[in-house]
This record gives C-alpha cells, sequence and structure tokens, in this order.
C-alpha cells in the first residue's frame, strides 16, 4: 500500500439532514479495511464540522489500526451530529 495522508471532514450542521449523516458516516466503515495502518503506511484523520471544526481526539498518528479507526467511526455516528449553524454555503 503507498503511503498516504487521508483527512476526512463532514458537514454536521443542521442544513445537512441526520438519516444523511448517519448514512455518510457508516460508509466510511469500509474504508477502514482496506487501508494498511500506520506511521509509515496510511494515517487517517476524520472530523466534522458545523460553523466550527470538530477534531477532538484525533489526529494524523491516533487512528492506528482497524479498531480504533472504527471506534471512532461509532462515535460520530453517536454523537457527532451537531446541527449547528452551518458554513453559510447557503448564502
Amino acid at each position: 500500500m503507498p503511503n498516504i495522508d487521508v483527512i476526512i471532514v463532514l458537514d454536521s450542521a443542521w442544513n445537512f439532514p441526520e438519516d444523511q449523516w448517519h448514512d455518510t458516516v457508516g460508509a466510511f466503515r469500509d474504508l477502514g479495511i482496506g487501508v494498511n495502518f500506520g506511521s509509515t503506511a496510511t494515517r487517517i484523520q476524520i472530523g466534522h464540522y458545523d460553523d466550527q471544526p470538530y477534531f477532538e481526539d484525533t489526529t494524523l498518528d491516533s487512528l492506528v489500526n482497524i479498531t480504533i479507526f472504527l471506534k471512532r467511526i461509532q462515535l460520530l455516528q453517536g454523537d457527532g451530529y451537531t446541527a449547528g449553524d452551518g458554513n453559510n454555503l447557503d448564502g
């Protein structure tokens, strides 16, 4: 596998419906299966935003294996949707 860094940023603002949030976050589960995690392999960081970014407890070096990656996905599905003010892309 190539050595790459992947940063995933998801919109959790009110203008992104919650059911679509759960579907979108869930779609990233399969990404972890095909990745060789590690500081000399693939590093992944995943977070979300509304009017501010949320990358708590995650850096490019914190998701070091499939178990930790899937726990982060599960956390985002359960608590990641903020429905806060958006980034004002709609005007």
